[in-house]
């Protein structure tokens, strides 16, 4: 009789160690990474937002950033979102809107043919990081070829209707002569993506300040 019970208690023994090795495997584990992997979006989330804010107010403040020197400053805020000039796994599009008057055409030289005169148009739009994070701009691209700090040509700024910002109405009304400085954030996290079924975890953020 006791060899039976000490048989019995080594099977239900066993039983318990493979019921506990099911539950830990699919129920415990899963559940402790997906808290974790939440718990570290978060915390991604709340740094990108900060980021975004941060380049938008510098960016209405006059910081160029086509200098390498604010680029750098600007990836140092945010390190674990691993930002650099041309890679990483965020970019950055820094773009500027104004509302052109009669006034603006005819002080730049185009008291006539100011096609852009009373609309939106793109001013300026700047690019830091990696643009394979997210491919363009929700606002859309500047159509004219850019100076080296980002500026749209006169020309193209005041001429060519294509350089109107059609949708910038989704994002704030600009009253006339009033400028409108995004900056807008695409972030990838890789390393805390622990289901590759389930795909790269992405985030986005944007915001604007204008005067």
């Amino acid at each position: 009789m006791h060899r039976v019970n000490s048989l019995r208690l080594q099977r239900e023994r066993g039983s318990s160690i493979v019921e506990f090795a099911f539950t830990f495997t699919f129920m415990i584990l899963p559940l402790f990474l997906g808290t974790l992997t939440l718990g570290m979006s978060l915390v991604r989330s709340i740094q990108m937002t900060e980021l975004c804010r941060n380049a938008a107010r510098a960016y209405f403040n006059g910081t160029d950033f086509s200098q390498a020197t604010a680029q750098n400053l600007l990836a140092a805020m945010a390190p674990a979102l691993n930002l650099s000039a041309s890679g990483g796994n965020t970019v950055i599009y820094l773009t500027t809107v104004t509302n052109l008057t009669s006034s603006d055409c005819s002080g730049a030289g185009y008291s006539s043919g100011c096609t852009n005169s009373g609309k939106n148009v793109f001013v300026n739009r700047l690019v830091i990081g990696n643009t394979s994070v997210h491919s363009a701009s929700s606002l859309g691209t500047p159509p004219c070829s850019l100076s080296s700090n980002g500026n749209v040509s006169t020309s193209c700024e005041y001429t060519d209707s294509s350089d109107q910002v059609s949708n910038f109405s989704s994002v704030m009304t600009l009253g006339a002569g009033e400028s409108a400085y995004v900056a807008e954030i695409w972030i990838t996290s890789p390393d805390i993506s622990y289901w590759s079924f389930l795909g790269t975890m992405h985030s986005s953020a944007r915001a604007v300040f204008g005067e």
